[in-house]
């Protein structure tokens, strides 16, 4: 599989002496990689190893593995660290997220997505001026945004990318910019480290989704589509899937493909969505925001809206998904998912055990007690309710 970054995992070591740079302890290939920090857990440090092309890294992980077993101790942002893994990175999709501060509240009604939507195309023009202006000019774009404001002046940028080599050249772009001062919507702002990546997943294991019969999805930002040559807000079956059909079929490996859908025979079995404006190219944009499940009586449309549910989160659904409309994710505990359906059912077997308990104790402790009711009385349902 093909490799599209590499980072190593540091282990704090305080107690070294004399380590070397990090950068002067990575090994000499054809490009000298960029270094950008990542977050880790459970007190280690995780350094990215940006390259220009993917196809620059197999020379480094051999590299790399050399190095580690001659050295591993290294001085990184003025702390001792040993090196204690190398991990490749070859998911074909991932979301990453990044964090700018800004040095004034944003105002509202301006078009922050766009601008963030520009920015981005420059950190892929620095690294490809080509591929920048490709992903610009593309009807269907391998790459989703969005943003959540904090306070105002936080911005966390969320990127998905649906191609392994986007990741690649997004990190070899961005790399200068870290820490660096830009400009968003006339306000001086700073692109503050480390990145944060989110998740990621391979095709193949998207295509291997356990099929469900009820999927709900949760819709953060405004969704809509165009249908007949308006919008429409309303979160139909054949509008939501076929989208993500489209879009499957766009990027995936040609051999996961699925064949077009004239109809999808689902139904919207419960939502709960409400209609929102979202402020873009100098206008408001109409969408829906809530949650909607989804049923599908045939197993085989069952199956492949599996699939395309557990897409939706990297590729988004509907319109304008580059410009932060169509962000979903899959809703947890519903009523018709196969989860919830386990813990109700433990829930009411564990409500009948204690009834059953309880029942007897109060039968020994009231033995012969004429004041206390038969044995019907205690286990009645509505009793524990």
């Amino acid at each position: 599989m093909t490799i599209y970054s590499l980072s190593l995992t540091l282990s704090p070591a305080p107690h070294l002496n004399n380590p070397i740079a990090l950068a002067d302890w990575l090994p000499e290939i054809s490009v000298r990689p960029a270094l950008i920090p990542a977050i880790a857990h459970r007190g280690l440090v995780k350094v990215i190893l940006a390259l220009p092309h993917w196809s620059d890294y197999p020379e480094l992980l051999r590299s790399l593995t050399v190095s580690m077993a001659e050295d591993s101790a290294v001085h990184w942002q003025g702390e001792s660290y040993n090196v204690v893994g190398i991990e490749s990175d070859r998911d074909d999709l991932r979301t990453l997220s990044l964090t700018i501060h800004a040095e004034k509240s944003f105002p509202k009604q301006k078009d922050i997505a766009r601008a963030c939507h520009a920015i981005v195309l420059s950190w892929f023009k620095s690294a490809d001026p080509a591929l920048s202006e490709a992903l610009h000019t593309a009807s269907s774009v391998p790459l989703r945004l969005n943003y959540r404001l904090v306070e105002g002046k936080i911005l966390h940028l969320y990127l998905s990318l649906l191609q392994g080599d986007l990741f690649t050249s997004l990190l070899w772009g961005l790399h200068g910019h870290l820490e660096q001062k830009l400009t968003i919507v006339n306000i001086t702002c700073r692109l503050a480290s480390p990145v944060n990546i989110l998740g990621g997943i391979t095709w193949e294991t998207l295509a291997a989704t356990e099929s469900q019969s009820a999927i709900a999805l949760n819709f953060h930002s405004a969704t809509s589509f165009m249908q007949n040559g308006d919008v429409q807000p309303f979160l139909l079956p054949d509008l939501v899937f076929g989208s993500l059909l489209r879009r499957w079929n766009a990027f995936a490996p040609e051999t996961l493909h699925f064949d077009p859908i004239a109809a999808w025979s689902g139904r919207v079995a419960a939502y709960d969505l409400k209609t929102t404006a979202t402020y873009l190219n100098r206008a408001f944009q109409i969408g829906s925001v809530g949650w909607v499940r989804y049923e599908f009586k045939e197993p085989e449309l069952a199956a492949i809206a599996s699939i395309l549910a557990a897409f939706a989160p990297f590729s988004g659904i509907g319109r304008k998904t580059m410009l932060g409309m169509g962000h979903v994710s899959l809703r947890s505990g519903d009523r018709g998912s196969r989860r919830y359906k386990i813990q109700h059912w433990r829930s009411l077997r564990r409500i009948w055990v204690l009834r059953r308990q309880f029942s007897g104790w109060m039968l020994s402790k009231n033995a012969g007690n004429p004041a206390i009711g038969g044995v019907g009385e205690w286990l009645k349902p509505s009793f524990f309710r």
